[in-house]
């Protein structure tokens, strides 16, 4: 199992997704813009992000969570959901965005991930660590199988919560999300032998990326 660095992860990410968003608004369901960053200091930044509320309701966000690197408060993962991939994309472009970026002292240029779940897909369970998992499968269909199958296995790893989101246009291209409680057990989940036989069985096709943050 690859281990990424926290950005380069992200990064990782973002270029297995580049490319191919679409541009549908009819493309629905529960849709993630994943943004990652450094910041010059995460507290002050945090004000100015809660300042922006407005920013993003006239966005169209639905939900937001703030997670960091578990060694280093000053990279962020913001996750954002919306309703429509058209809706996540206009977030993405806006300028006051750019410009609260600047103000709350982000030190590098972001990455950005948008992803589709299913339509009605849950929201994540309870957790305040993530465990992002990011590649491409031969199909997906047959992935889910097996990923269904290995549920026991998730339980057994203390898994609190979990979805599946996939590129508007690659639906082969996968980013999954598990939460846990403990930093501990997302190293453990992702370490396990067993995730990776899952894997191969389910035809995932290249290396995983993958990505463990803290909510703050």
């Amino acid at each position: 199992m690859i281990r990424s660095s926290f950005l380069t992860a992200i990064a990782a990410t973002a270029a297995l997704f580049a490319g191919t968003i679409a541009d549908a608004a009819e493309v629905t369901g529960p849709v993630l813009a994943v943004i990652s960053h450094p910041v010059k200091d995460y507290a002050a930044w945090r004000v100015i992000y809660d300042g922006v509320e407005s920013v993003r309701a006239k966005a169209g966000v639905t939900g937001a969570e703030v997670f960091h690197d578990p060694t280093n408060p000053n990279q962020i993962v913001i996750i954002h959901r919306f309703k429509t991939v058209a809706a996540a994309k206009a977030f993405l472009a806006d300028p006051d965005l750019k410009t609260a970026m600047d103000k709350g002292g982000v030190t590098a240029a972001p990455t950005s991930v948008i992803a589709v779940g299913k339509p009605g897909h849950a929201a994540a369970g309870l957790g305040p660590v993530l465990a992002v998992v990011s590649h491409p499968v031969k199909d997906y269909a047959a992935w889910h199988v097996v990923y269904d199958e290995v549920a026991p296995m998730r339980k057994k790893a203390g898994v609190t919560g979990a979805e599946v989101f996939r590129d508007p246009n690659t639906p082969n291209n996968l980013v999954i999300i598990h939460r846990f409680k403990t930093v501990a057990a997302a190293h453990a989940f992702l370490a396990d032998p067993d995730l990776k036989a899952a894997m191969d069985k389910g035809g995932v096709t290249a290396a995983p990326t993958t990505t463990i943050a803290v909510k703050n």
